[in-house]
């Protein structure tokens, strides 16, 4: 598809599926699914949408799945010499089960945000033993509210330079699975990390030799009663804590 067959699409297809290495036309810097009212899947391929920084899911009713695959709303030929920016919305869609995004899409993306999403299952970003590095300049992430939210996977080196990251009040949720040097934060002062009130977490974990939670300064940890399948890296995990807020779980720190 190039640009001019993309804006000519039928705003009433259900099913869309973008095949890989399409619609990366300069011009083409904005995408807007929320357009495709009656849209029930969405499926883009590998290497697609490279130049766009602007990708908006709202208020898609009828929507069941989002499938991303790899290196797309990425720019291999300018993501190291360009300034990071670019936008993921997924907002208000009741209906979708599961966010899949494959490793290094939006890797120089500065925000992600997923709210208000009721159906919500399971969420991959990336691969664990595969580098990954989607969303590398995301300073927020957060996961909360999420009510049927079962599984979390975040890939190699992943949102690896955070600021603030919150996992909380998911009443469902019972798998973290993060991979190599996911979730680290940037050197500062006020960074934060927040995951709690987990009723039904069984399973945090990270792999080897991982710098996974390393660097934030005010950690929350909270109400995680059935977590028994821990693994973080101790070399690195936690690693220049000053302010602790620890209850209701296993001994982590």
């Amino acid at each position: 598809q190039c640009k001019t067959e993309w804006d000519s699409l039928y705003n009433g297809v259900r099913v869309l599926v973008v095949a890989s290495a399409c619609c990366n036309e300069a011009e083409l810097t904005v995408v807007d699914f929320s357009a495709f009212t009656c849209l029930r899947e969405l499926n883009v391929g590998n290497e697609c949408f490279e130049n766009v920084k602007d990708v908006r899911l709202t208020g898609l009713k009828w929507l069941e799945s989002v499938v991303i695959g790899e290196k797309s709303f990425t720019n291999e030929d300018t993501r190291l010499d360009s300034r990071p920016s670019g936008d993921f919305y997924l907002q208000s869609c009741g209906r979708v089960k599961e966010l899949k995004i494959g490793c290094q899409s939006f890797y120089d993306f500065t925000t992600i945000m997923i709210d208000d999403m009721p159906s919500l299952e399971v969420i991959e970003i990336g691969e664990v033993n595969k580098v990954s590095a989607n969303f590398d300049y995301a300073s927020e992430f957060e996961l909360e509210d999420l009510p049927a939210l079962k599984s979390i996977t975040i890939g190699d080196e992943a949102l690896s330079q955070c600021f603030y990251v919150s996992i909380k009040d998911l009443p469902e949720l019972t798998s973290i699975q993060l991979g190599a040097s996911a979730l680290v934060f940037i050197n500062d002062d006020f960074s934060e990390l927040h995951i709690g009130n987990l009723p039904e977490l069984t399973t945090l974990t990270t792999v080897n030799n991982s710098c996974t939670f390393f660097n934030p300064r005010i950690i929350d940890l909270h109400y995680m009663p059935k977590l028994t399948n821990l693994f973080l890296d101790k070399r690195c995990a936690f690693r220049r804590k000053e302010k602790v807020n620890q209850y209701g779980i296993p001994a982590i720190l």
